[in-house]
């Protein structure tokens, strides 16, 4: 699931009675099937192992709430004859959630076995068209804590946003399948939904799980230290989803060291991802999220990756280990930032990254911005320009700050924007002026590169004092070259503003 900030999940919580409601239940014996959201929540309340009926269906209407550590919510027995936690019409939040936002305690320990949470989408897409557009509390199940396990798990069908969202540490989810969330990208605009949106995981385990025809992003991990995800099956075979997996980031500069993503098999049928594998988020960037970008993306090998409209895409990170992997077979034309380019392997934004050869030179670029005609698309850029993510360059929302500069990549020349004047100057090494901007002198704002294609220098009232006159190209960077010219390029390598020539 994309979003424009970096803020955390906030959950409205509607906790159930404090008394059973019509059915007496008795919380030493399994709740049987019918029995209200009130009668489970007054289990849960009291904490300990909570057993729902096998074949059980539990219409919920009002959103379940782990309150102990050491919960188990779960299934009679182990077989594949789980009981169903099914939304209503009247649910105007999650079917359940574990949430320790708010400052309340965490909750730890707990555990989901042999459920199947069903978000009942054919039967509440009145709900879905009127509601998903302002409601964050919709979805499926939402954990947080630390060391809680989901095991043999079913989340399907939500109407929009997940079928499960998770933040925390230690967290184990194993052989559990996320399926059917959300409404095709054809049917209905922002409707769709991830299958499983990991916020943060540290010291995670997600393996053995299935991710079937969820229509934003199957599986998506947004940050966390030593999270490990591995053995996953993630297809799209009848419903377009945005990518099947995506590593990448939901704060500023999410990082991903010291996790590892191997041997999970990605498969699309015809048009039916945009991306298999998408390493980093220059393709969701927005300009009111500009510091969005993976620092590092971990370790990536040994995922199969097949049919895609893009197999395997990198493109906004910083570092981290690409390699061993096997796409093949590209398909399709439904991309995401432009229609009609297939291809196997694409990189672009990588850093210092280690990546594997046989990559294509293809950016991926869009904003949240739909105007008409969009300012998103995909190319080829030259592999002998500098990148957007050269040391010296400044990308869609990067700026200079009063007094600081923008280095070169071989460290001979600077761009420093001057704290006493405003002056925007170039200077070599060894601190001769080598370029003068000849901007007003005023009191100093901020020189950025905006996503619109321009340079400016405003100053700290935010009236514009200096501009390169290179707005429309969307996607632009400035970079300051290790030969002393200042250089707008677009995304498809063209020279549009220089230092030395004025262009």
């Amino acid at each position: 699931m994309r979003i424009t900030s970096s803020s955390a999940i906030a959950i409205v919580l509607f906790i159930g009675c404090s008394t059973p409601s019509w059915a007496q239940v008795n919380c030493a014996e399994p709740i049987p099937g019918g029995a209200a959201a009130a009668d489970i929540q007054w289990c849960l309340n009291a904490g300990g192992t909570v057993v729902l009926q096998d074949g059980g269906v539990y219409d919920i209407d009002t959103t379940l709430e782990i309150i102990a550590s050491g919960t188990v919510l779960r299934g009679e027995t182990n077989g594949d004859n789980r009981p169903t936690l099914r939304a209503t019409q009247n649910l105007h939040g999650h079917i359940l959630v574990a949430d320790d936002y708010g400052g309340t305690a965490p909750r730890d320990d707990y555990s989901l076995e042999y459920l199947v949470f069903d978000g009942n989408l054919p039967n509440r897409l009145g709900q879905s068209d009127d509601e998903c557009p302002w409601n964050r509390e919709l979805g499926n199940v939402v954990l947080t804590g630390r060391n809680w396990t989901v095991s043999h798990v079913v989340s399907m069908n939500a109407i929009c946003k997940s079928g499960m969202e998770v933040r925390g540490e230690g967290f184990e989810i194993t052989g559990s399948t996320f399926t059917d969330n959300g409404r095709d990208m054809w049917e209905a605009d922002a409707r769709w939904a991830d299958g499983l949106t990991v916020w943060n995981c540290d010291g995670g385990h997600i393996h053995n799980s299935t991710f079937s025809d969820n229509t934003d992003i199957d599986l998506i991990i947004g940050g966390g230290f030593g999270c490990v995800v591995e053995d996953n099956f993630i297809a799209n075979l009848s419903t377009h989803a945005f990518a099947g997996m995506n590593v990448g980031t939901f704060g500023p500069d999410a990082n991903h060291f010291g996790s590892i993503y191997r041997n999970n098999r990605i498969l699309s049928a015809p048009n039916q991802m945009a991306f298999g594998l998408m390493v980093g988020d220059e393709p969701w960037w927005n300009p009111w999220s500009p510091y969005m970008s993976t620092t590092n993306a971990g370790e990536i090998y040994g995922n199969t990756i097949n049919g895609a409209v893009v197999n395997l895409a990198i493109d906004g990170i910083g570092d981290g280990s690409i390699h061993d992997n096997y796409p093949s077979a590209p398909d399709g034309w439904a991309g995401f930032s432009c229609n009609g380019l297939s291809a196997n392997f694409t990189a672009h934004n990588y850093g210092n990254a280690s990546i594997s050869g046989d990559w294509q030179p293809i950016w991926f670029f869009t904003t949240a911005n739909r105007q008409k005609p969009p300012f998103d698309g995909c190319g080829f850029w030259d592999v002998n320009l500098p990148r957007a993510d050269n040391p010296g360059a400044l990308v869609h929302q990067r700026s200079i700050p009063p007094g600081g500069s923008l280095w070169s990549d071989n460290g001979l020349y600077r761009l420093t924007y001057e704290a006493e004047t405003g002056a925007l100057l170039v200077y070599d090494v060894d601190g001769t002026l080598v370029y003068d901007f000849r901007v007003p002198e005023h009191e100093p704002g901020m020189a950025i590169m905006q996503w619109d294609g321009n340079f400016v220098v405003y100053d700290a009232n935010f009236q514009a004092r200096f501009d390169t006159r290179t707005d429309g190209y969307h996607g632009a960077y400035i970079v300051m070259q290790g030969d002393g010219n200042v250089v707008i390029y677009d995304l498809l390598g063209v020279a549009r503003w220089s230092s030395w020539f004025g262009i």
